[in-house]
C-alpha cells in the first residue's frame, strides 16, 4: 500500500470515529447493530424524591442528621449475558 492509500484510509477512519461523536451523525448500521444489541434494555424513571428514604439519626442529642433508610430491594442490570 502506497503512502497516499494509507493516508486516505486513515482519513475514512477519522471520519468515521468523528461520526460516532454525535446522535445525529451515527451511520445508519451502527445505530441499528446498537438498537439490536439493547433492545431488551429498560428503564423507568421513578417519582420518589431522595429525601422519602431518609431516617434521622439522633446522637444522644448532640446532633441530629439524616442517613439513607436500609434498602429494599436492589436493581440488576445484565446486558447480553
Amino acid at each position: 500500500m502506497n503512502p497516499e492509500e494509507l493516508q486516505l484510509r486513515i482519513e475514512k477512519l477519522e471520519e468515521f470515529v468523528k461520526s460516532l461523536s454525535s446522535s445525529t451523525t451515527i451511520p445508519k448500521e451502527v445505530d441499528g447493530a446498537f438498537r439490536k444489541r439493547f433492545s431488551d434494555l429498560t428503564a423507568t424513571i421513578s417519582t420518589k424524591v431522595a429525601t422519602t428514604e431518609n431516617q434521622a439519626v439522633n446522637e444522644a442529642g448532640a446532633a441530629t442528621y439524616s442517613v439513607l433508610k436500609s434498602p429494599d430491594v436492589f436493581l440488576k442490570v445484565n446486558i447480553n449475558g
